[in-house]
């Protein structure tokens, strides 16, 4: 009891509250790009983005903070291993006013082999 509860980076738009998509802490700890090459299943996922609105998923391994793009697996139509940049994603966010992109705020880093859905989608990449 007592004091505001503390919650997600957020802002707001349009009476809505938006999530922050990439937060101080996590940008912090994303390693830049092709920093995790080679490392194959020892390759480490540190956030995981979704939209409930088109069940499409990205996961980054790496970023850069110049241009705002990150490296990692995008569930879309196909999965694929590719770049996507959290700035057009909460730019969709902004017109649409609302959370059409989310973070999910409980993921940990972890390796790939630990993220079923990346296991299954890439699991033979790593195999020996």
């Amino acid at each position: 009891a007592g004091g505001p509860e503390k919650g997600p980076p957020t802002t707001t738009h349009r009476n809505h509250t938006m999530q922050k998509l990439l937060t101080k802490e996590l940008q912090k700890k994303l390693p830049p790009l092709y920093s995790q090459d080679g490392k194959k299943a020892e390759t480490v996922v540190y956030g995981h983005w979704f939209s409930c609105f088109n069940g499409w998923d990205f996961y980054a391994t790496e970023y850069d903070e110049e241009t705002g793009d990150m490296f990692g697996f995008v569930f879309g139509a196909v999965p694929e291993m590719g770049y996507f940049n959290l700035a057009e994603l909460e730019e969709i966010n902004r017109k649409h006013g609302l959370n059409y992109f989310e973070r999910e705020t409980n993921f940990t880093p972890k390796k790939v082999t630990e993220v079923p859905r990346i296991a299954e989608a890439f699991g033979y990449l790593w195999k020996k």
